[in-house]
């Protein structure tokens, strides 16, 4: 299991232990405490297909290597961010442009 914040993974060795058994075990462990599972953040899918998780698309690839690296909607949202930046601030030195993303 890995986690941050209020979201998590779950990796398991099928999809069938993963929705028999281990998805009503966490649904029961969050009604004890208030809590429910989102139905809309919910996706059970196999490492070779991938997916996204805070930021990163995690994959294992044929070769059998697993890259986690950033997801295409993170570097689009970075390039559009920066983009509007530049484009508000034409003519300003570099150096001050620079620090305007991350001051």
């Amino acid at each position: 299991m890995i986690r941050y914040a209020d979201d998590f993974i779950i990796t398991g060795d099928s999809k069938e232990l993963l929705c028999s058994k281990v998805k009503p075990l966490v649904e029961a462990f969050l009604a004890e405490r208030g809590l429910v599972l989102s139905s809309e953040k919910t996706h059970v899918t196999h490492l070779r297909q991938g997916f996204d998780f805070l930021g990163q698309n995690v994959r294992r690839y044929p070769n059998g290597k697993l890259l986690i690296k950033p997801s295409r909607n993170s570097i689009a949202r970075l390039l559009t961010e920066t983009k509007k930046i530049v484009r508000e601030h034409l003519g300003m030195a570099a150096s001050l442009l620079i620090m305007r993303p991350n001051p």
